[in-house]
């Protein structure tokens, strides 16, 4: 008697219903109906060609359906969003080895600050010499 194993595990996802999973169809549900009420709108209220109509409806549904098919870096498009926004307003450090100092200063982070905004100091005495 053989049992079928997956060989990779980390692939494996449950299936809900037809291959996808609980969050893949709940959204494909959301979707279909806020593009649905979308195009609903847009051709009855708004009185619009269906065509555009239709356009109109694609910007509500793709991020909708974008949110539980898609992945970036095996992350969700907002879970990846967050990071991205984390990782952009991390504070930046630098690193600047004591020989670039001028004129022997030691090591004060407030010093430090003001050159690397202004990092014209490492301009100043071109004749320096560097280790």
């Amino acid at each position: 008697m053989q049992i079928p194993v997956n060989k990779d595990l980390d692939s494996y996802k449950d299936d809900f219903f037809k291959g996808l999973t609980l969050k893949q169809t709940a959204l494909s549900i959301i979707s279909v109906a806020a593009g649905t009420g979308t195009f609903l709108f847009a051709s009855y209220v708004l009185k619009l060609e269906q065509s555009v109509s239709f356009y109109l409806a694609l910007p509500v549904v793709l991020p909708i359906a974008a949110s539980g098919f898609l992945r970036i870096h095996g992350m969700t498009p907002l879970e990846y969003l967050k990071k991205r926004r984390s990782a952009i307003t991390r504070e930046v450090y630098y690193f600047i080895p004591e020989v670039l100092l001028p004129g022997g200063q030691e090591r004060d982070p407030s010093s430090v600050k003001k050159m690397v905004k202004n990092p014209s100091f490492m301009l100043d005495d071109p004749e320096r010499e560097v280790c």
